[in-house]
């Protein structure tokens, strides 16, 4: 597969890793954090096809940063970072003339410059995954940390952004045989309720639930016996179920089937459920196909905006892309790989263009998966594809 485009991000030193970067909902901004406490932005110059760096905020946390997030443009430009230092930062942007002397450290000439507007600190271990929910929940913000907590926060005021009451925990992954809890968390875009999938290092996929009772777990489902670092959920393109993927430190990429069973009770006096953790309601949740990557780890899944690709980005940097099949259940078959220093291994499909495979509208990515394949993108100048 041909790459078109390549960003080069200047590392602080040669042993920097870049842990995480997200494509914002229309797949024209790119931010990029790293273990250096740094968060970069990108834009996309549609004149000239290129990406170029328009804001660098410094000393971001004060220790490596794990994730970074795009809130929905709705809300404005809000990105959220979260870092070995057990807080969640919350940014905005605004622009600045050029030569201004605010973002003190940042190159002179970069035109937008973006505040911290709050910080959260409830979390007592590191803070592993972030991910704001989708636009119909509000400006929420689901994040899960080391000691195995899930914490969902909401902004009080869209305008100041300085306010973000907890309003949920519940404990997720915090078992004697997971001492380092969570790893990774995905919020389901297309149901109508609140619904999250979270793994973990003891190897297991919970889906939580919101009713008016609070968060209930759904479903679990042991994956592995070795850590999980990522999960994912398909858009559902109009299909009677559920798609999710997760992947770890096994060379396999699990694809997920979930869907909701009701069970009939005819009786009289059957009581009325409503909410997503309603007790009439079965949910199913099973493994649809195993898929063996070598070698492992497998450090990100994601899914295109049609929920018919998948790419999964392994530990050596190896990026590799399957196609969801026709039949039912579906059967996904590989269609590309890209590997670290090979020009072309085969043709680019036709119907993928770079939007899809970025991820366009979710804020994620095929792309931004190669980045961070093998723990992040390593040494003083990290190529991010595009």
């Amino acid at each position: 597969m041909r790459l078109d485009k390549s960003i080069t991000v200047r590392l602080a030193t040669s042993a920097d890793y870049i842990h995480d970067i997200t494509y914002n909902y229309y797949g024209d901004r790119l931010a990029v954090c790293s273990s250096s406490q740094k968060v970069i932005v990108f834009d996309y110059d549609q004149r000239s096809g290129e990406w170029n760096e328009s804001a660098n905020i410094e000393s971001a946390h004060d220790a490596p940063i794990w994730r970074v997030d795009w809130a929905h443009p709705e809300f404005g430009q809000v990105l959220a970072t979260c870092s070995e230092d057990r807080t969640v930062c919350i940014w905005s942007e605004r622009y600045r003339p050029k030569g201004h002397a605010e973002n003190v450290g940042a190159p002179a000439d970069l035109t937008n410059i973006w505040k911290r507007r709050a910080k959260l600190s409830d979390a007592q271990m590191p803070v592993r995954d972030i991910q704001f929910s989708p636009k119909k929940h509000g400006l929420r913000l689901a994040t899960c940390s080391a000691d195995g907590s899930v914490r969902i926060y909401e902004a009080q005021d869209l305008l100041s952004l300085g306010a973000w009451p907890m309003e949920d925990c519940f404990t997720s992954h915090k078992r004697s045989n997971c001492p380092r809890g969570c790893t990774a968390l995905a919020w389901n875009f297309d149901s109508e309720d609140q619904i999250l999938a979270v793994v973990g290092n003891d190897g297991i996929l919970d889906v939580w639930g919101k009713s008016g009772r609070g968060w209930s777990r759904l479903a679990e489902q042991k994956a592995s016996s070795a850590p999980l670092k990522d999960v994912a959920w398909a858009p559902s393109l109009c299909r009677p179920y559920d798609l999710l993927a997760t992947c770890g430190d096994e060379p396999l990429v699990h694809i997920w089937q979930w869907k909701q069973q009701p069970q009939q009770d005819t009786s009289a006096n059957a009581p009325v459920k409503s909410g997503v953790a309603g007790a009439s309601d079965k949910w199913l949740l099973q493994i649809l196909q195993k898929i063996e990557i070598s070698p492992g780890p497998i450090w990100r899944v994601c899914f295109n905006v049609t929920g018919t690709v998948l790419t999964a980005a392994a530990d050596d940097g190896t990026v590799i892309s399957w196609r969801c099949g026709d039949q039912e259940p579906p059967e996904w078959v590989p269609i590309t790989t890209l590997i670290p220093g090979d020009d072309e291994k085969e043709p680019r499909p036709s119907f993928m263009s770079d939007r899809l495979l970025n991820g366009t509208g979710g804020g994620g990515g095929a792309a931004a998966a190669a980045a961070v394949s093998g723990g992040g993108a390593h040494g003083a100048d990290a190529m991010v594809d595009h």
